[in-house]
């Protein structure tokens, strides 16, 4: 729940600042799992994770849970992330944290 506090606060910063991209940054160890690695470098639109906040946001307020899980996805570990590619996303899967325990963040991205 701290992790995904801390990035729906990220996305209102990006939003106040007029951020229009972020980059997602994993850490990259022996630790990292098949979907950090697979997201890591991702430019992902703002307006892609403010929507995915509001959906989450929303459903959490109605107590709807499994609306909240559809709007963010949490993978497992052993899942196979081979489907997602290049920048296509399934829904729910704009925002960290991806799966428990993940140690992926956004940050802004400034396009020269």
């Amino acid at each position: 729940l701290a992790t995904r506090t801390r990035e729906i606060g990220r996305v209102g910063g990006y939003e106040a600042g007029e951020v229009e991209y972020v980059q997602v940054r994993a850490r990259i160890d022996d630790r990292t799992t098949k979907i950090c690695k697979k997201m890591h470098k991702k430019i992902i639109p703002v307006a892609r994770l403010s929507a995915q906040r509001d959906q989450y946001l929303d459903a959490v307020s109605k107590r709807e849970i499994a609306g909240a899980k559809k709007a963010w996805q949490m993978w497992q570990e052993s899942d196979d992330v081979s489907h997602i590619k290049g920048d296509e996303l399934p829904k729910g899967t704009a925002l960290p944290p991806f799966h428990f325990k993940c140690r992926t963040i956004t940050v802004a991205y400034l396009s020269n």
